[in-house]
């Protein structure tokens, strides 16, 4: 009886810590701008306010997983590789920042309930996935429209 005790013990015991492994890490990415942009020789100012409204997108582009696809239609998101914010968010920060960066415009500011500008860009983003194989390529497909 108290083999079978002992052997209970020992099983129960191993399946405890079978399960008690450390948890993969994430890995977290974001899109930066190049701080090298080459300067526009003629510093036309136009006399307008952009707006930037949100992107639309599928319910897949608004949560934080990297998208791949792996041959054809297949998609598929990792597990422990992830965007530091929804790839929405992120294309709209960094036309912020570049549309700004120009000097073409008075003013570009992001679309909020008492924003007033003279143009409303939005858009709608239909890819932003890695495409696997070699070499690493990635498809972005975005549609902007200016209002």
């Amino acid at each position: 009886m108290t083999r079978k005790i002992i052997i209970c013990m020992g099983a129960l015991a191993a399946g405890l810590l079978a399960g008690c492994g450390a948890a993969r890490p994430s890995k977290y990415y974001q899109l930066t701008v190049p701080g090298d942009a080459a300067t526009v020789a003629e510093h036309t100012t136009y006399p307008v306010t952009l707006l930037l409204g949100p992107l639309r997108a599928s319910h897949i582009y608004r949560e934080d997983h990297i998208v791949y696809s792996s041959s054809g239609q297949n998609m598929g998101t990792y597990q422990y590789q992830q965007w530091s914010e929804p790839p929405t968010e992120m294309l709209v920060d960094v036309l912020l920042r570049d549309l700004r960066a120009s000097g073409k415009y008075r003013a570009v500011d992001v679309l909020r309930s008492n924003s007033h500008g003279d143009y409303i860009l939005y858009g709608r983003l239909y890819d932003f996935k890695e495409i696997s194989g070699a070499p690493l390529l990635a498809r972005l497909t975005v549609d902007l429209e200016l209002r």
